[in-house]
């Protein structure tokens, strides 16, 4: 363990003197559906295309920009296809595969830039809705292919958000048109839910077709390298205030939910002759389990062998669960070369962060002379299955992976709290050294690739770009798996390393939860969005749900335990009665952000002045009604 921290801190200590290499060319067509469904997309790509532009060349590439209409110019549009195409036939403002088709032949792409069109529209490419697939809708699709194919141009769609007046039949059959044709060209597809998500949605396709240039997988061409990470001031102010908000709200909320539910320690039944056979036959079970699940523990052949069955097993299980984690990607297909990279990457990831964190926890029990081995994880392929479809329907790259196909166990022992809490954090910390180390590594190599990307005339370049990007890819999903692995386990919950962490160390863990929560945000959850526009992050969902519902059942719990001290007016706790108070205030102000942020994008003065008035109104129903009530109950007294 100290060779890898040692490791680590020197390629921090290096990495500084790295030059970021020369600029990678992109040449991106933005062309929009300028029809009435899509105003809101287009007001908010407007608003928001300048800074994400600027934020895209901050991270070392040289993008060539322009929005283009079909038909007529609205807003920031440069140009209409009309103009720039001559002989040109798109017949309206949703006649956009045509649209493609001739920007594709005719546009005056920069020679050696990567060939970008992002279309933005909910309609179908054959002069919007029915879609007829097949049809004219599936005959045009193929006709944008085979003309960007030949023109080595990426096309990458990006659907508008849900609207009432696109039947669910025809947003089916548009995003899967959207995907034929991303796939075909090494594009990719962004479902917007929003208008807000445009212009992050924007800047994740431009960035992603010169990742898939360098053979990346999705996954990990949604996390930043060192390189590539947000420096602006807002960013990572937003992300800083994030962790360390959440740090306190789930430190908080443990020690509310210790006076609620008890301390840390699993409470022990009164000692007799049944709960003593009881507990007994417990531990024994316990200790079953961990054997049965632990190959180098069974009693059978020698060492050798044992080994070699657990090889055997844990493979299988790092390969389905590898397999099943690749659907991440939108576009997974299986035997495909981008398929079949994605599943090695996740294989190579899991493999390295589950050994990584099992030789962590193996050094304090080597120190402890406990017999110890790696205990494989049937359950970590359901895990990972809820991550994969939770993931999808959030519309989240690069996703949630936080189950591990196996872990270290203790064998023969009896349950100890703090020597348990030494192997979890041991296995925690070992997961963040290996991670840190990956994504460190990932610098250098980025600079490789945007050099090789600059030499793609060369065969050998063309092979060593490809080597490059699943090194890349490997590395970038060790750090993605790690993180999570370390945030999950982190967390004050239950039996989780973490709650009995914070009951040790308060401090120390409320450091180490900061930072890696820090670094999940600024490299996972949020690399670009500042203020209030972050909360909008699909990542940032199910921790918020996490803590939403921990805090909220810790509350409850809290208020019934006290139930009888309200009624009877007696003192309550001091300091936890201040953290309740603190909790529901802060809860107050997350939902009041909230609004803020979903208003943010379709406030108006109307909007206002409306939400104004009905504040108002309650305010004074609510005073009112307090008055009466205080009235009533003095009258009570007096008689």
């Amino acid at each position: 363990m100290r060779r890898l921290i040692l490791l680590a801190c020197v390629i921090a200590l290096l990495f500084p003197g790295v030059v970021r290499a020369q600029s990678v060319a992109v040449d991106v067509v933005i062309l929009v559906d300028t029809s009435a469904t899509m105003s809101d997309e287009l007001d908010r790509l407007c608003a928001k295309l300048r800074d994400t532009l600027d934020s895209i060349r901050a991270s070392g590439l040289s993008v060539r920009a322009r929005v283009v209409s079909l038909t007529e110019r609205s807003k920031c549009t440069d140009d209409t296809v009309r103009r720039l195409i001559k002989n040109s036939t798109v017949a309206d403002d949703e006649d956009w595969g045509i649209g493609v088709i001739e920007l594709v032949k005719g546009y005056d792409w920069q020679g050696s830039a990567t060939r970008l069109i992002i279309v933005v529209s909910d309609a179908g490419p054959a002069s919007g809705n029915p879609i007829e697939d097949p049809g004219p809708d599936r005959d045009v699709t193929t006709r944008m292919i085979q003309a960007a194919a030949e023109n080595k141009v990426i096309l990458s769609p990006l659907i508008g958000g849900p609207n009432p007046d696109v039947s669910a039949t025809d947003r089916s059959r548009l995003e899967r048109l959207a995907r034929d044709m991303a796939a075909a060209t090494g594009g990719r597809v962004f479902v917007s839910r929003s208008s807000t998500e445009v212009p992050a949605a924007i800047s994740r396709l431009i960035t992603a077709a010169v990742e898939t240039v360098a053979g990346l997988t999705a996954i990990a061409a949604a996390i930043p390298t060192p390189g590539k990470i947000s420096l602006d001031a807002g960013v990572l102010l937003t992300n800083i205030v994030l962790a360390v908000s959440i740090a306190v709200l789930f430190a908080l909320t443990t020690v509310l939910a210790t006076e609620a539910f008890g301390g840390v320690h699993r409470f022990s039944l009164p000692s007799n002759r049944v709960t003593d056979a009881v507990g007994h036959f417990a531990r024994r079970m316990d200790r079953s389990l961990d054997v049965i699940a632990t190959p180098s523990a069974w009693p059978i052949g020698n060492a050798a062998v044992r080994r070699i069955a657990m090889i055997v097993i844990l493979t299988a299980l790092l390969a389905l669960t590898a397999l099943i984690a690749s659907f991440i990607d939108p576009d997974f297909k299986p035997g495909s070369p981008q398929g079949t990279t994605t599943t090695i990457t996740l294989l190579i990831a899991f493999a390295v962060v589950t050994l990584a964190a099992a030789v962590g926890g193996r050094l304090p029990a080597r120190s402890m002379q406990a017999s110890s081995g790696l205990r494989v994880r049937p359950s970590a392929i359901l895990i990972v299955a809820a991550s994969v479809l939770l993931s999808r329907s959030l519309n989240f790259l690069p996703g949630f992976l936080i189950g591990l196909p196996a872990g270290f166990a203790l064998l023969a022992a009896e349950e100890i709290a703090e020597r348990d809490v030494r192997i979890g954090r041991a296995s925690i910390i070992a997961a963040i050294v290996i991670g840190l180390i990956a994504w460190l590594l990932s610098w250098p190599v980025d600079v490789l690739l945007t050099r090789l990307a600059d030499s793609l005339n060369s065969g050998a370049a063309s092979v060593a770009l490809t080597f490059a990007g699943g090194v890349q890819s490997a590395l970038l999903t060790i750090w993605l798996i790690a993180i999570q692995f370390a945030l999950i386990y982190l967390l004050p919950i239950g039996a989780l390393t973490g709650r009995v962490w914070l009951s040790q160390r308060w401090l120390a863990w409320g450091i180490v939860f900061g930072v890696v929560m820090f670094a999940a945000l600024h490299t996972l959850f949020n690399p670009t969005l500042i203020g209030l526009d972050a909360l909008s992050q699909p990542g940032l969902l199910p921790l918020g749900a996490i803590l939403a519902a921990y805090s909220g059942i810790t509350l409850v719990a809290w208020l019934l335990t006290n139930e009888s001290r309200i009624r009877a007016q007696q003192g309550l706790n001091r300091r936890s009665t201040l953290v309740a108070a603190v909790l529901l205030l802060a809860w107050l102000g997350g939902c009041a952000c909230l609004g803020v942020s979903a208003l943010a994008s379709t406030v108006t003065a109307t909007t206002v002045l409306v939400v104004a008035a009905i504040a108002g109104v309650v305010g004074v129903g609510v005073w009112g009604f307090v008055r009466v009530r205080a009235s009533t109950n003095k009258q009570r007294i007096n008689e």
